[in-house]
C-alpha cells in the first residue's frame, strides 16, 4: 500500500498540474515503468514492487501476462534498467534488487537479451551467495502519505470512461485492484532466494538460442551453477528445504541447457562437462536418500543428454553408481513411466559405441536380462528397450555368452517380429525394432533363420511393411535418420538366411524401392543421432550404397519361391 500511495501522490500532482487525468495517466504499470528511471530510492522500490504485484496477479492468464510484459519491454531502457538493478549490492538497495530479480524471473521467458550488454553477468551476480547474510525486511517509509483530506482535494474531472468519474471511485477501484492481505503488509524475504531467482531467470532465458549463446560465453557461470547441486557451500544456517530448492533449480537449469539443439547445444554441453565437480555432484544426489523422485529423474535426464558426446559416455560410465542406478530403475519397473523412459534413454545413449559400458550394463542387469523382453512388449518402452538391446548386440557372441545373455537374446525375436507386423508402428520405434532384428541376426544367424521359418505366415506382411516404409522415406528424417539403412540391412539378413524368400521381396516391389534409395543419397544418413539440425553421433558400418548393391543382388536372385 505504501507503493500505491506513491501512485496516488503522482495522480494528485498530475491533477493539480493539468486538471485532467488521461487514460495513459491512469495506467499503474506506466507509473511503475516511469519510476524505474527515477533518482528516488523510494520510487525505484515502488516501481519494482508494483510490477512484481501486477505480474503475480496476471500469471494465471498467459494473455494478460503477455500484455503486461509488452508494456514493460516496449518502454525504452526499462528492461535494461531492471537488469542493472540486479547488480545493486549496497545494503540499502537489497529491497530493489530483490524485487527486480522477481520481476525479471517472471518476464524472462519473453526476453531476448542480445541487445542488453552484461545481462548474464548481472544475473550471475545473484549466485554469489553470502552465508553470513541475514533476512531482509523490505519496508518502505514514504514521505507525503496521501491522507483522506488530500483525497478530498483531488479535482473532480477524470477523462475516459465514465466508470471512474469521481476521484473517490477512482481511488477505490485502485485499492481493490492492488489489495494486499494484512498478513503480507510486511514482506519478508531471505537473501537465500537470490540463487533460486538467478537459476530460474537463466532457465527461462534458455528458451531462445541467442540467449543460450550469451549464457555459453559467460565466465565462471557454470561453476557457480554446478556448485548449487552440492552442499559444499557453507549452508550452516540454511534450512534443508532451501538446500533442496537450490539443488532442484540447478538441475532444472542444467538439463534445459544440455537439451539445447544445434551447435549452441554442443558448446553448452561441452561447457557443462568441463566442470570438474559435475559428475561427482550428480552421483552424490543419486546416492542421497533425501533426494526427491523429481531430482533423480532430472539427474538421469542430464546423463542422457550429456551422453550425446562420445568422451562423455566414457567418463559417465566410469561412475558405477550411474550404471547401477539406471539399471535398477529401468529393470525394476517400480517407478513412474516418465522415470523409466528417461532411465532407458540414458542406458541406450551410454551403451552406444562403448563396449565397456555395454559390459557394465549387462553385468548390472545380470539374471534380470530376460525381463527386458517383457518391457519390450510395452508400447511406451519399445523404443528405449530396442535401442538398448541393439547396442548390446554389438558385443561379440563370446562376450554375451560370458555374461549369460546369449541364450536369452534370440528369444526376443518373436516379440520383435510380432511388432513389425503392425502397420501402425512407424518412426523411431520401427527403426529401432528393425535394427534390433538385424543385429540379433548378425550375432545368432541360425536362431534368426529358425524364427523366420516359424513366422512364415506373417513374413509377407513384414516385407510389405518394409517396402512401404522405404518408399515413404525418400527424404530421411532427422528424428530417425537410420530408417533406410536398417531396412536395407534387414533385407540382407533375411535373404542371406533364407535366399528362397527373394521372390516375395520382388513381388512386393523391393527392387524399385532399393533403386529409389540408390538415386537419393542423403548426408543425413551419415549420422545416427541429431541434435536439432546438427549430427552428433556418426554412423558406422558400410556405406549405405554398398549395402543397397548387396541387397539388390540378393533380391534379384533366381532362387525359386518356397
Amino acid at each position: 500500500m505504501k507503493s500505491i500511495n506513491l501512485y496516488y501522490e503522482h495522480a494528485y500532482d498530475k491533477c493539480m498540474q493539468d486538471g485532467v487525468l488521461s487514460q495513459e495517466d491512469l495506467k499503474l504499470v506506466r507509473f511503475a515503468v516511469d519510476s524505474l528511471g527515477s533518482n528516488s530510492h523510494a520510487q525505484n522500490l515502488a516501481a519494482v514492487r508494483i510490477l512484481y504485484s501486477l505480474l503475480k496477479k496476471t500469471e494465471i492468464s498467459r494473455n494478460n501476462t503477455g500484455l503486461l510484459v509488452s508494456e514493460v519491454t516496449t518502454s525504452k531502457n526499462s528492461v535494461g534498467t531492471l537488469i542493472s538493478m540486479l547488480g545493486w549490492t549496497e545494503p540499502e538497495d537489497e529491497g530493489i534488487r530483490l524485487f527486480a530479480a522477481e520481476v525479471i524471473a517472471k518476464m524472462a521467458g519473453n526476453l531476448r537479451i542480445v541487445g542488453i550488454p552484461g545481462t548474464v553477468q548481472m544475473v550471475s551476480s545473484l549466485l554469489d551467495y553470502d552465508a553470513r547474510a541475514s533476512e531482509v525486511c523490505i519496508n518502505m517509509e514514504i514521505p507525503g502519505y496521501l491522507s483522506p483530506s488530500r483525497i478530498q482535494a483531488l479535482p473532480v474531472q477524470v477523462t475516459g470512461n465514465n466508470v471512474l468519474n469521481t476521484p473517490k471511485k477512482f481511488l477505490q477501484c485502485m485499492k481493490n485492484l492492488i489489495s494486499i492481505p494484512k498478513e503480507d503488509e510486511e514482506f519478508w524475504m531471505a537473501k537465500d532466494s537470490f540463487p533460486c531467482q538467478a537459476l530460474e531467470i537463466l532457465e527461462k532465458l534458455a528458451h531462445d538460442l541467442d540467449n543460450c549463446a550469451e549464457i555459453s560465453r559467460a565466465t565462471g557461470l557454470f561453476a557457480k551453477i554446478i556448485g548449487f547441486m552440492s552442499y559444499t557451500i557453507d549452508t550452516t544456517n540454511i534450512p534443508g528445504t532451501q538446500k533442496q530448492l537450490w539443488t532442484t533449480s540447478s538441475l532444472k537449469l542444467i538439463i534445459k541447457l544440455a537439451s539445447t539443439n544445434g551447435e549452441i547445444g554442443m558448446v553448452l554441453r561441452q561447457k557443462i562437462l568441463e566442470q570438474p565437480f559435475l559428475l561427482s555432484n550428480l552421483a552424490e544426489i543419486l546416492e542421497d536418500s533425501c533426494s526427491s523422485q523429481y531430482q533423480l529423474e532430472l539427474v538421469m535426464g542430464i546423463l542422457a543428454k550429456l551422453a550425446l558426446d562420445m568422451e562423455a559416455r566414457q567418463e559417465i560410465g566410469s561412475f558405477q553408481v550411474f550404471i547401477t542406478m539406471l539399471v535398477n530403475v529401468f529393470v525394476g519397473r517400480d517407478q513412474p513411466s516418465s522415470t523409466l523412459k528417461v532411465a532407458g534413454e540414458a542406458l541406450s545413449m551410454l551403451s552406444m559405441g562403448n563396449a565397456r559400458n555395454f559390459s557394465a550394463i549387462l553385468e548390472a542387469i545380470g539374471p534380470n536380462f530376460i525381463d527386458l523382453k517383457d518391457i519390450l512388449m510395452y508400447e511406451e518402452y519399445t523404443y528405449v528397450t530396442a535401442s538398448l538391446l541393439q547396442n548390446v548386440c554389438a558385443l561379440s557372441q563370446e562376450k554375451l555368452s560370458q555374461l549369460g545373455s546369449s541364450k536369452h537374446l534370440s528369444s526376443f525375436l518373436p516379440v520383435v517380429f510380432t511388432k513389425m507386423m503392425n502397420r501402425e508402428l512407424k518412426g523411431k520405434k520401427l527403426e529401432a525394432l528393425i535394427s534390433l532384428a538385424s543385429q540379433i541376426c548378425k550375432v545368432f544367424p541360425q536362431c534368426f533363420a529358425q524364427e523366420l521359418e516359424s513366422q512364415y505366415n506373417g513374413l509377407a506382411d513384414i516385407i510389405q511393411n518394409l517396402v512401404a516404409t522405404l518408399n515413404s522415406s525418400k527424404k530421411p528424417s532427422l528424428e530417425y535418420p537410420r530408417m533406410r539403412r536398417v531396412i536395407v540391412e534387414m533385407t540382407i539378413c533375411i535373404l542371406e538366411s533364407c535366399p528362397r524368400y527373394a521372390t516375395i521381396f520382388r513381388e512386393k516391389g523391393m527392387m524399385a524401392a532399393l533403386s529409389m534409395v540408390e538415386r537419393t543419397p542423403s548426408k543425413v544418413e551419415k549420422y545416427r543421432v541429431f541434435s536439432g539440425h546438427v549430427g552428433v553421433v556418426t554412423e558406422g558400418g558400410l556405406p549405405l550404397l554398398t549395402l543397397v548393391a548387396r541387397a539388390k543382388e540378393l533380391v534379384a536372385s533366381a532362387t525359386p519361391s518356397p
